[in-house]
């Protein structure tokens, strides 16, 4: 995009619009600001300007609409996560490692807020094998993912006898 179109879009002079850009790179204002008018002042008066560049409505819209922008950004990267981690965790049924499907099942409700409350400390109850299976099914079936008929055997099976980093790394190989 030229500055010519930057400036038509937005509002913004070529050098506000720089100094927006510089303070989405993470620069502090006053570092975005000498990047972007390169003043012959001291440190202190241009502090001052970058704090009233900060203020202006122009460059509030501008970090505005960048947020905003960033935000869709990260709806997608949502998606993609989900779609991956959905693929996984199908992969692992196929080749029945009920270790991988617990890992992807696991992933998945992490990122969707499922297990992001840390347990209750008034709640004493403690969750038999039966109602913990039954809860970590409807999680499963809530992010979309068939638990195998089997699931609490075959998780406790894969954490009894877990595989050595040689045996893993051969597995992975296909070896």
């Amino acid at each position: 995009m030229t500055a010519a179109t930057r400036k038509v879009r937005s509002g913004l002079t070529e050098k506000q619009q720089r100094f927006v850009e510089n303070l989405l790179g993470g620069l502090q204002p006053i570092d975005a600001y000498v990047e972007a008018y390169k003043p012959k002042m001291t440190r202190r008066s241009a502090s001052y300007r970058a704090r009233d560049l900060l203020n202006h409505p122009r460059i509030i819209a501008a970090m505005a609409e960048a947020q905003e922008a960033a935000r869709e950004r990260r709806v997608v990267s949502l998606e993609t996560v989900t779609d991956l981690l959905l693929e996984a965790a199908e992969l692992a049924r196929q080749r029945e490692q009920p270790g991988a499907l617990t890992g992807a099942a696991v992933a998945l409700a992490k990122l969707h807020g499922l297990m992001d409350a840390p347990p209750s400390t008034t709640n004493t109850e403690t969750l038999t094998g039966e109602a913990l299976e039954a809860e970590f099914r409807s999680v499963m079936v809530a992010l979309g993912i068939q638990p195998p008929d089997d699931l609490a055997e075959a998780v406790l099976t894969s954490s009894m006898h877990p595989r050595s980093s040689f045996d893993r790394a051969r597995h992975c190989r296909g070896v």
